[in-house]
């Protein structure tokens, strides 16, 4: 039987969450600085777009991502800069997936990549393709000119994307 600890607050927690706690709390600390607070708006936006796909469409959702997407883009930088960034967005919103009590799978962490990296004005394109040859499968993945973002580069080879994402 795990033991139990009570806090100066009576809360209880277990042996086991409590190192849990422990571990999440390194693992975040031990996060740079300005990645502590990406992770934190990247968990948050995570959450809101979670929602969004519960309770609107994919098409319903873009439209009001892009709405919320300022019209003159900022940061512009070269394309090794722009796939730096995005792939530190990838490991962040990976990671904040994980710290969800729901599953947080492509859909959700593609369209958050993309809507971070389209707000910062890189001209990032959310992809979605299909493989149907044993089950119907579908993926979803995020490119910034031409180049994958949060995906191997085989997945094309895998999941034949659709043309224009609804």
């Amino acid at each position: 039987m795990p033991s139990i600890q009570t806090s100066s607050n009576g809360i209880s927690l277990s042996a086991q969450k409590l190192r849990g706690l422990r571990r999440r709390w390194r693992g975040f600390t031990s996060l740079e600085p300005g990645d502590r607070l990406l992770f934190l708006m990247l968990w948050g936006q995570l959450v809101m777009i979670s929602v969004l796909l519960r309770l609107l469409t994919l098409r319903r959702t873009r439209q009001l991502l892009m709405y919320l997407t300022p019209k003159k883009p900022g940061y512009p930088t070269g394309l090794d800069q722009a796939m730096a960034y995005a792939q530190r967005i990838r490991k962040l919103a990976w990671i904040a997936s994980r710290h969800l009590p729901f599953d947080a799978y492509c859909l959700r962490q593609s369209v958050l990549i993309w809507w971070f990296l389209r707000r910062r004005g890189l001209a990032a394109e959310l992809r979605i393709g299909v493989n149907n040859q044993e089950a119907f499968l579908a993926h979803a993945w995020v490119e910034l000119e031409g180049r994958l973002v949060n995906e191997s580069p085989d997945v094309t080879e895998r999941y034949r994307p659709f043309d224009r994402v609804p």
